[in-house]
């Protein structure tokens, strides 16, 4: 399998802005530009072929060691294994990988080692809950293909978690129930 390259031309992968420019969206230009110098500088000393070979199975094999252990340089991400283990999982469904059952029960179990009691997700065991390693953590189980694996989700205490916090910290976001 091969990843196309269009040639020289790389617009097609610049930010888009809608007549609204923000700070977020001017820092993205000035990056790009940035990179589009160093992409030209670079164009001429390499050999660019019209596709990239994918070495599906290297990935994949790759891949499935970071789900048992990440090497030490990995170390500094101790607070985001959900997301690695979110993003390990999409690129193996992507690679059109299958997770071995044995395997996905240990993932639960894992993020049953990380949910609070009060019902969010931390990034590691011992950590306080957030929301974004939430979203991470139930992505990664929706993301496996065994239904037990959502029963390591404790809905009721994430539901009450949700609500505390939309009412707690978001006061000035109208906060209401599904239906109401």
């Amino acid at each position: 399998m091969a990843l196309s390259y269009n040639g020289d031309d790389m617009s097609y992968l610049r930010m888009q802005i809608d007549d609204v420019p923000t700070k977020t969206s001017d820092e993205q230009i000035d990056v790009e530009e940035a990179v589009s110098h160093i992409y030209s500088a670079c164009q001429g000393r390499t050999r660019l072929k019209e596709t990239f070979p994918l070495h599906r199975v290297r990935h994949i094999n790759y891949l499935r060691r970071g789900l048992r252990v990440l090497s030490e340089n990995f170390e500094c991400l101790d607070a985001s294994r959900p997301w690695l283990c979110y993003w390990i999982l999409h690129s193996l469904n992507l690679l059109g990988d299958s997770i071995p059952h044995d395997q996905q029960v240990r993932i639960a179990d894992f993020f049953s080692s990380v949910q609070s009691k009060t019902g969010g997700f931390c990034g590691n065991v011992g950590h306080l809950p957030h929301l974004a390693t939430t979203y991470a953590a139930v992505s990664a189980i929706a993301s496996l293909d065994y239904n037990e694996c959502y029963d390591c989700i404790k809905y009721r205490q994430l539901e009450k978690s949700f609500w505390k916090t939309c009412t707690t910290k978001m006061v000035h976001l109208p906060c209401t129930k599904m239906g109401s």
